[in-house]
């Protein structure tokens, strides 16, 4: 696997999410996120920004020596104590905040069908409510007479909009 595990996991996030739609924004911080959308992060870093208006947290671990290997070979450098720290850190924090899918990395490296298969038991049900609330809210009275799919009539009006 010539990808991270949070890099697999990210794009095996996203591909299940294409499947369904193409109504979906990529981003890596909160300031990118965008209403009436589904957003897919992909962030290390801890952000309760992110964490409150997240409908699911995806998370990767990994054996501490294969991410300094792992560090080394992206960035030509070991890692510092201090990042390490700071990696730590953060993959406490969202460890913490519940409601998060794990992973492992050695099930993402070697078993991707399993990891993909776990993925779609959450993601799936969660994409097509979504899809499901997108196509409701376009639901308008008709001009006039009534609508013989939605049986709105032209004057149904159920509460102040």
């Amino acid at each position: 696997m010539k990808r991270t595990g949070s890099t697999a996991q990210f794009n095996m996030v996203r591909l299940i999410v294409e499947e369904y739609t193409l109504h979906y924004n990529i981003c890596e911080n909160y300031e990118q996120l965008k209403e009436g959308m589904i957003n897919i992060v992909k962030r290390h870093k801890f952000d309760k920004r992110i964490l409150n208006c997240a409908d699911q947290v995806f998370t990767s671990e990994r054996d501490l020596d294969e991410i300094m290997k792992s560090y080394e070979r992206f960035y030509g450098k070991p890692m510092t104590i201090e990042q390490m720290e700071d990696m730590t850190e953060h993959e406490s924090k969202w460890l913490k905040c519940g409601g998060y899918f794990y992973s492992h990395f050695d099930q993402l490296k070697y078993n991707p069908m399993k990891e993909i298969a776990d993925l779609l038991r959450i993601l799936e049900p969660m994409v097509r409510n979504y899809l499901v609330y997108l196509e409701f809210i376009k639901i308008k009275p008709p001009k006039t007479g009534q609508d013989q799919k939605t049986l709105l009539f032209y004057n149904h009006i159920t509460a102040e909009e």
